[in-house]
């Protein structure tokens, strides 16, 4: 797979504090090394030479915005998300947390 560029502005409040989650989530993903992202939070002018602007909603997280974004740009085929296996520990959870709402016996 050939190595792509995109570039990604994100503003609003909060917009400092998603960049360095999507930065750090986006440097664990396997697909990094294919795609490479330029991520900004500070230039009014690149907004028209960037590939996508993410504006932070009002009521925005960043952790919340850092997950919309990262959804985005799946969309967008720039990056694939693994959404891997469940742990034995996981599946218990899950089973545990469906007995008590009664679905599993």
């Amino acid at each position: 797979m050939s190595e792509t560029n995109h570039t990604l502005l994100i503003t609003g409040a909060g917009a400092a504090e998603t960049a360095a989650i999507v930065r750090s989530r986006f440097s664990e993903l396997e697909t990094g090394a294919s795609c490479l992202l330029h991520v900004d939070t500070e230039a009014p002018l690149f907004e028209r030479n960037s590939d996508f602007v993410y504006s932070m909603g009002v009521h925005d997280t960043p952790a919340f915005a850092a997950e919309k974004i990262l959804d985005q740009l799946v969309e967008r085929g720039w990056i694939t998300l693994d959404a891997g296996e469940l742990t034995p520990e996981e599946e218990a959870q899950i089973r545990a947390r469906l007995q008590g709402l009664g679905y599993v016996d």
